[in-house]
Formats: C-alpha cells, structure tokens, sequence
C-alpha cells in the first residue's frame, strides 16, 4: 500500500474529519490489543515521569513507511522534545474536568476551558480554512464553535487508552481554534487517560510521537483524505505501548515539574566537570554600557524588552538575575537575542501555564527562564548550560546584566 497522497495537479484537498470507531465494533482480537497497551501503561504510568534527558534515549523498531519529502524536511527543524510537558499538566491540573464525563458535550466544554486557561482569554474559534505547514495541499475547513464537530462521548466500557487517543484525534483532526489546539488536544488526552488513575503520571504524547520520525504525521496525512484512520490508530497504540515498556524497563526517571523550565538548560551543562565553573568569569555590564554601545537604538529596544517581560513576569515570581552573550549585544544584526531569566516563586504552576505566552509576547528575546534552587552548584550549571546550548559560543561570552530594575514595574 503506498502511503504518498498528493495534491491533484498542485490542487487543494479537503481533509475528511476523523469520525470515532465504536469499541463495540472492533473485533475479539483488537480490543484485546487495545486492553494489553491500556493495561501496560497503567503500570508506566504509576511509575516516575522519565526526564528529558531520559527521554532522548526513548526508541522502537519502525516499520519501513515511506515519509514525503515535505514531512521530512519538517521534521530535521522540530526540537526532539517540546518542553511543554510542564505547562500541560499543570494546565490539566487546574481546569474544571467534571463536565468530561457527566455532559453529553463535555469534551467540547473541557477543551474551550484548557484553551481558556492555557490563552489566558475567550476561546477564538477559526473560522478560516488552514493548511499545514508540511501539507500545503491539505485543507482544515473552519469549525464554527456554535457547531458541534465529532465531539466524541466515551463508553465506559472502553480501555483509557482508547478512549483518550480518540478525543485526541477528535481534536487535531478538527483544529477548532486560532492557536493552542496541539496542547489542548495532549491535555484532553491526558484528562481522559487519568480519569481512571487521577494520580497517575503525565503522558508525554508529543515526545512519544517524535519518536516516530515522521510516521505519525504521514499517517495522519493519510488518513486525512482517505477518511480511514485506523491504520493512524495502529501506529498510536504501538507506540503507546512502547513508551510504557521503556519505562516498565526502567526507562523512567523522577523529574520534578517546577524542573521543567530549567531541564533544557541542565541538560546542556550535565557532563560539565568542576573546573568549568571555577574558570567561568560572567562580565557585569550595567544597563548604562548599552546605549554609549556602538548600536544604542537596537540594545534600548532590547532593554525596553526586558523590561517588558519582567513586567509580566513580575506578577508571579522574583527575577534573580539576566544573563545574556555579550557577542550578541555588540553584534550590529538585528536579531533575536538570547536571554535567561533566574527566578523563585511560589506560582510553580501558574508560571508553567503562562510562560509559552510570555515569550511569544516577545518574540525580539528567545527568552529562557530558570528556577533557582537551593543548590549552588545546579544554579551555577544553569548559567553554564546556557553558553552551551549554542555550540560556537564559549561560557566565557555570558554577561551578567544589572541595573535593568528587574521590578514588577520597571521605570
């Protein structure tokens, strides 16, 4: 069977929404595989969340299905990891989940709540048609929110895993709102798969399915014109299945989430040895420094930057310190500038929420924000993992910014 499915002569295809197969409709023999991977990641699930670091190590065999061109490309620009774990459980943890199963529309009313709560504003439903980036042929036909679109209702005697992969292909399939809607989709995943273990772990779906290399978005292109997603299904489970081996095998490893933030920036710097950080010396340059600089008007931006996202971060935690790289502020292109924010709070849970919308707020800083300890070695790895994550720069370059009123209300 060929899976490429292309465009008629350059044309437009519409995708044909998912529709939910019935559990009673699969045969003996699905629903005893469905019931074997429900039954795996109950136990995977009671064990430790693997960090990211662990989860690079996270693989299984792949059938050899051909990937077009364009879902290749897209794949060698996406990160191995989404880092967004952090934001989704804690979104998960602190919306209204009681409609899920007590209303025949609770999973319409569940979603516009995590958009709400992860947006923080009103649901904006697309009333566009869209196209995806690495299927410029595909179109999403727009879906009013007045008008119900496959919002599925589960039977209670289906496998959580079943039920919760269904919801999520309810929603990505739809992509009923403006923005947000693959973090809605993993969240209503989850809110599903917990609803039978509320204290079971959080299930990183979009690492698991980049573990695929590119097999989920192929067979969802697929499945989007064909109209038949059961083969999308199989690949699914199989890889749901071989997430929850690995951690059964030990795979899994403690990971806080007030870490999450911070777990990008260690992970660089973990096979650093001590004499790294005795040999680091960060200059001090004051806010001053800036503007007798060669290129004031880019660096007064940049500060009128800062200080605009300690105004929105001010309103949750206290800013430590700034680090920057002082290649880049005396650098005369005008491009984005790295920044990592030291913070403490006691909002561990509302700033995971509320930090994908901060730095899209600023898109000038690729703003990257820490959580300060109470070890002082691991907070003197974060600096360092930060002059790491860019391999031609030395942790020499790193620059200790002060006098930039990291305040709630910068003047």
């Amino acid at each position: 069977m060929s899976f490429r499915v292309d465009g008629d002569d350059g044309g437009h295809v519409w995708r044909i929404p998912f529709a939910p197969p019935s559990w009673t409709s699969l045969s003996d023999a699905e629903r005893a595989r469905w019931e074997n991977c429900d039954h795996l990641i109950t136990i995977a699930l009671s064990k430790p969340r693997p960090g990211y670091s662990q989860m690079s190590s996270f693989s299984v065999p792949l059938a050899n299905l051909p990937i077009r061109e364009t879902i290749r490309e897209w794949i060698k620009t996406q990160p191995r990891h989404s880092y967004m774990v952090g934001q989704e459980w804690a979104a998960l943890e602190s919306v209204d989940k009681s409609a899920l199963y007590t209303q025949p529309n609770g999973m319409e009313l569940t979603a516009y709540r995590v958009f709400a709560r992860l947006m923080q504003a009103e649901p904006i439903s697309r009333t566009t048609p869209l196209s995806i980036s690495y299927l410029p042929w595909l179109r999403l036909a727009p879906v009013p929110r007045d008008s119900p679109f496959h919002w599925y209702t589960p039977q209670t005697t289906e496998p959580a895993i079943f039920r919760a992969l269904l919801a999520y292909l309810v929603v990505i399939t739809a992509h009923p709102f403006k923005d947000g809607n693959g973090r809605v989709a993993r969240i209503i995943f989850n809110a599903y798969l917990k609803k039978s273990d509320p204290a079971s772990a959080y299930f990183p779906l979009s690492d698991v399915l980049m573990a695929g290399n590119g097999q989920f978005e192929e067979y969802l292109a697929v499945a989007g014109v064909t109209g038949d997603y059961t083969e999308l299904l199989h690949h699914m489970r199989y890889m749901a299945t071989g997430y929850a081996q690995f951690i059964i095998d030990g795979g899994g490893k403690i990971e806080g989430d007030e870490d999450q933030f911070a777990q990008a920036i260690a992970d660089a710097s973990r096979n650093l040895v001590a004499e790294d950080a005795i040999s680091v010396r960060p200059l001090i340059i004051a806010k001053e420094w800036l503007f007798r600089s060669k290129f004031p008007e880019r660096n007064w931006h940049f500060v009128n930057q800062i200080h605009g996202i300690s105004e929105e971060l001010g309103q949750l935690v206290k800013i430590e310190y700034a680090v920057t790289r002082l290649s880049d502020l005396r650098s005369s292109v005008r491009s984005p500038i790295p920044l990592l924010m030291a913070v403490t709070t006691d909002s561990t849970a509302e700033l995971l929420v509320r930090a994908r919308m901060i730095k899209a707020k600023f898109p000038d800083i690729v703003l990257r924000i820490a959580l300060i300890t109470d070890d002082a070695v691991i907070n003197a790895r974060l600096v360092l993992g930060f002059s790491l994550l860019e391999p031609l720069v030395g942790a020499s370059d790193l620059v200790l910014l002060t006098g930039l009123q990291l305040a709630n209300t910068p003047s």
